[in-house]
C-alpha cells in the first residue's frame, strides 16, 4: 500500500480567484449595524412610552434617520447651515400655530400652499433647502482631472 495521496478534485483557485470570492469587512459589519438599528430604535420607543412624551411617535423616526446611513463628522459650516434650518423652521413653525392659526381660512389657505410648494419642489428634483456649499474632494491620482461641475466649489 503506498502513502502518497493523490488530489483527485478540482484544482485549488489561484490566489486572485480568492480576491473576488473572499467577503469584504462589510459583510462583518453588517450584522453589528443592523443590531445596533434595532436596539436603538426600540430603546428610544421605550423610553419615550416610559416618560410618556406627546411627540413619542417621532423620536423613533429621528433615531432611524441618523442611524440609518453613516455619514461623515459634519464640518463647522455644516454645523451652522443645519443650525440656520432649525431656526427657520421654528420660526416658520410659530408663525403657522401662533399667528395664523386663529384665523382658519389663512391658516388653511397658507397651510396648503406650503405643502404644495414643497411636494412641487421635491418632485422637480430640486432639493426643499439649498445645499451647503462645499469643495469637492480632490481627484485621485490615478484619474485625470475634469473640469465638470463635481470638480468644482458647489454654490
Amino acid at each position: 500500500m503506498s502513502t502518497d495521496v493523490t488530489h483527485t478534485g478540482p484544482a485549488r483557485p489561484a490566489p486572485a480567484a480568492y480576491a473576488s470570492w473572499r467577503p469584504s469587512w462589510l459583510q462583518f459589519l453588517q450584522p453589528v449595524l443592523i443590531l445596533r438599528f434595532a436596539l436603538a430604535t426600540t430603546t428610544v420607543m421605550v423610553i419615550v412610552q416610559v416618560f410618556d412624551w406627546p411627540l413619542s411617535f417621532v423620536a423613533p423616526v429621528l433615531v432611524i434617520a441618523l442611524l440609518e446611513i453613516p455619514t461623515p463628522a459634519p464640518t463647522p459650516r455644516d454645523f451652522i447651515a443645519n443650525l440656520g434650518y432649525c431656526v427657520v423652521s421654528v420660526v416658520a413653525g410659530f408663525v403657522f400655530v401662533m399667528l395664523l392659526q386663529p384665523y382658519l381660512l389663512i391658516f388653511v389657505t397658507a397651510y396648503c400652499l406650503v405643502v404644495f410648494l414643497s411636494v412641487y419642489q421635491l418632485n422637480k428634483g430640486t432639493p426643499l433647502l439649498p445645499r451647503v456649499p462645499t469643495a469637492s474632494p480632490p481627484p485621485s491620482p490615478s484619474s485625470p482631472a475634469t473640469s465638470d461641475a463635481s470638480s468644482t466649489i458647489f454654490a
